[in-house]
């Protein structure tokens, strides 16, 4: 399997996360950046366009750090942003492209989304994890999940009442929604030489037993 670029970009802000959506048409960029003497966090949502083998960019929009996306469809996207509000985006025909709506989820980072249906499964830099309706557009539970950062959080692909977390606690856990959330049904804990425990949160996660 061989490579090769089509384009390329340079962005004003450090890119966190990019993702394609379903049909591969549209393309998003996640920007988070923190001045280390401010410690102010500026970030920014791109917009691309994809025709075949080319890539152009539309439009470029300034947000809180985006730290994760996930899409619904080919026209919403969920961001999981620095303000620790989960953001539903709107992209629409006319000169605006966009519309975005936030949802306070907590007062720390939001690190990874991952949309599934109907809904969305959030985890932040404080440990816990969010299961957010996004038909009613509110958060209908969530725990404490890890004792550290949980850095990724993932809908089990062919289960979707299965949700995968991964801490920097060290610890992979598999949680079951249809329990609220109340307790992992599986954790498994890494050697702590590993500082981080790395989930791509949009691989099909299958274990045996779950």
């Amino acid at each position: 399997m061989s490579f090769r670029e089509i384009s390329s970009f340079l962005l004003p802000l450090h890119t966190d996360t990019v993702e394609f959506a379903p049909s591969h048409s549209k393309l998003l960029c996640g920007s988070y950046e923190l001045d280390p003497e401010s410690r102010k966090i500026s970030g920014g949502i791109t917009i691309f366009i994809v025709t075949g083998e080319t890539v152009e960019l539309l439009k470029q929009h300034e947000t809180a750090g985006v730290l994760d996306l996930s899409w619904l469809d080919d026209n919403v996207c969920f961001a999981a942003l620095s303000t620790g509000e989960i953001c539903r985006i709107n992209l629409v025909d006319g000169p605006d492209n966009l519309k975005m709506s936030t949802y306070p989820l907590c007062s720390s980072l939001l690190l990874s989304v991952d949309v599934l249906d109907s809904r969305a499964i959030v985890s932040a830099a404080d440990g816990s994890l969010f299961l957010f309706d996004i038909g009613k557009s509110c958060t209908t539970t969530s725990c404490r999940a890890h004792d550290y950062e949980a850095w990724t959080a993932a809908f089990h692909r062919m289960n979707g009442n299965l949700v995968l977390s991964g801490g920097d606690d060290c610890l992979a856990r598999v949680w079951d929604i249809r329990d609220g959330l109340e307790k992992p049904i599986f954790s498994q804990s890494r050697n702590v030489s590993f500082k981080y425990l790395a989930i791509h949160a949009k691989v099909v996660l299958e274990a045996d037993g779950v």
